[in-house]
């Protein structure tokens, strides 16, 4: 591991902070500290698995200057064997990669899902792109998120016209490109959530449960993308920013793979 230290800012952590870092921006974007977000008594009550598998929620976030805006994002996130990505269950279909929330009973665990948004909290103004540069072995329009074969409707059979969902997954991954639909009447400036990760935790396992690495692009420099990784360890809390490393699993948890 390296141990240039200009390239890690450790913070202390708080009850909602994990880690810290303000990653090397490009225009007036930069990566914040992840946030840790109380899972809802609403949510637990509407779908059990939030307590019986001690399920936590995180979300990744920037921060916007004044007169610009977010354009586009990736990220590929990953949990430990021990752990896994979260995704409802909604038999009525309700269920989409873009962020969604409702107050109503029954549907309150919405708000917890894997997924990813544009600034203000917004599923609708979201455009998936197809996957993120990372993935292996080649980039494609298949973005991935977690599913146990009934939540994510992907179309229709073209005979009998019934829906189609995502086929079943190990509920481990998240790989994805997008960008808003039309980013220059976002009017969201500051620090803002662009993606939430709910997951298992795995109490049994040494370090933290998963890693995001991605970048994201301001309307003020769309050439120039922030790259940024995420990767806390249990004795630093560090978020690194490690250009675009990978990122390796050792010991049951994730360590940061050599800057350059």
């Amino acid at each position: 591991m390296s141990n240039k230290r200009s390239r890690v800012v450790v913070a202390a952590a708080t009850a909602s902070v994990i880690v810290g870092l303000v990653a090397n921006a490009h225009g007036t974007i930069r990566i914040m500290p992840v946030l840790g977000v109380p899972i809802s008594a609403g949510a637990k009550t509407d779908d059990v698995s939030l307590s019986i598998s001690n399920y936590v929620c995180y979300d990744l976030r920037i921060s916007i200057s004044p007169g610009d805006h977010w354009l586009r994002g990736e990220l590929h996130a990953g949990t430990i064997p021990e752990s896994k990505f979260y995704a409802a269950d909604n038999t009525q279909g309700g269920y989409t990669p873009e962020f969604q929330s409702s107050t109503r009973t029954g549907e309150r665990q919405l708000a917890y899902d894997t997924a990813i948004m544009a600034p203000g909290f917004s599923g609708s103004r979201v455009r998936i792109l197809g996957s993120s540069s990372r993935k292996l072995p080649a980039p494609d329009q298949i973005p991935t998120f977690p599913s146990n074969g009934h939540n994510w409707q992907t179309g229709e059979d073209v005979i009998t016209g019934d829906p189609v969902y995502a086929p079943a997954n190990d509920m481990r991954i998240v790989d994805v490109s997008w960008a808003d639909n039309d980013p220059d009447t976002n009017t969201s400036i500051g620090i803002v959530t662009i993606a939430r990760f709910t997951m298992v935790h795995a109490s049994n396992a040494e370090g933290f449960n998963f890693f995001v690495v991605g970048s994201v692009t301001s309307a003020s420099a769309p050439n120039a993308p922030v790259p940024f990784s995420i990767n806390p360890e249990p004795a630093s809390l560090a978020l690194i920013c490690t250009g675009l490393g990978a990122m390796a699993l050792r010991r049951r948890k994730f360590r940061t793979a050599s800057a350059t």
